[in-house]
């Protein structure tokens, strides 16, 4: 099995919100051996950027199939404190640009929120679209520093040529969601909108 095979135990939504750590240089075990360190190697192989019909937009797909569990990709991009991403949001509403910002709120002793914009500076995770019923879920993954990597990992088994999708809101809690742009997922249990959060 190749290391970006290697499987990670995906929550149900009714378990708390979980976080990876993965091994770093302060680890002991032997890098070239080490199956902790799959979101560090970066993207999985054999994804795309393709023109998604269903959404009428970029979006990204497999070429290849992907087991429950792998990691696909980060959500990487430039790090924001919350008043900075209030005012890129601000620009990009009254211009009505494409909004890559993303906000992960992790919920611990206290709440802690990683906010990540990938339109200047990113990877292929901003082709992801949002869907009510995805393929796809985020965690957060820890190696080296206590700000979390974004990472994407296969919701389910998921086969060659579909599209990969997550929950722009997580799924499992749309409290404090506001709606937004109409969504275009098709799913059986779409909530007809694409969440959107305040920061």
């Amino acid at each position: 099995m190749r290391v970006e095979d290697e499987l990670v135990v995906i929550p149900s939504e009714s378990q708390q919100f979980r976080s990876i750590i993965e091994c770093n240089e302060l680890c002991e075990c032997q890098i070239s051996q080490c199956l902790n360190r799959r979101v560090q190697y970066g993207p999985r192989q054999k994804l795309e950027v393709f023109e998604s019909s269903l959404y009428k937009s970029k979006g990204l797909r497999t070429t290849a199939y992907i087991p429950r569990g792998a990691f696909i990709c980060e959500y990487a991009g430039e790090l924001l404190t919350p008043s900075e991403a209030q005012r890129r949001i601000k620009i990009i509403d009254e211009s009505c640009q494409m909004n890559y910002i993303l906000c992960l709120y992790e919920h611990s002793k206290t709440r802690l929120i990683t906010i990540v914009d990938p339109s200047k500076r990113g990877n292929i995770g901003r082709y992801l679209n949002h869907s009510c019923q995805p393929n796809c879920k985020i965690l957060p993954v820890r190696t080296n520093c206590p700000i979390p990597k974004i990472g994407i990992f296969a919701k389910r088994d998921i086969f060659a040529n579909e599209e990969l999708c997550f929950h722009y809101a997580g799924e499992d809690n749309y409290n404090g969601m506001l709606n937004g742009k109409p969504c275009l997922c098709g799913s059986i249990h779409c909530n007809g909108f694409i969440p959107n959060t305040e920061i």
